[in-house]
């Protein structure tokens, strides 16, 4: 069965470009546009696009994730501020896993994206 996370990845219309193209890659096209369980455009603002996973096996190697982790390690790393200053002010990613403590969030984009987690009865 595996590990499973749940996943949102919001890219701005400042990103789109760069963003586009790491989609070249058929995979991460694929990924991206068909495989999400949920896909909004214009998210917030016009250009920019919500993408949700429910219930995935978020691994580094597999498919589409890799790109899309290696997108989030150029944005973070500054390599598109010269055609987007503050490139990770324009996005927002956001994985929990099953553990309680197993929570990734990163870009300071989107601030209505993050995870809350609380006890029910």
């Amino acid at each position: 069965m595996g590990y499973r996370s749940e996943v949102v990845l919001v890219i701005g219309k400042e990103l789109m470009p760069a963003f586009m193209a790491v989609t070249a890659n058929p995979d991460a096209l694929s990924f991206c546009f068909s495989e999400t369980d949920t896909l909004i455009e214009d998210y917030e603002e016009e250009g920019a696009i919500l993408f949700y996973w429910s219930w995935i096996k978020w691994y580094p190697g597999y498919s589409g994730i890799s790109d899309i982790e290696d997108f989030i390690r150029k944005v973070d790393a500054g390599e598109f501020d010269e055609m987007t200053p503050d490139a990770h002010e324009h996005y927002r990613f956001i994985r929990a896993g099953e553990e309680i403590d197993d929570n990734e969030t990163q870009g300071c984009g989107f601030g209505d994206v993050y995870i809350s987690r609380e006890i029910n009865w």
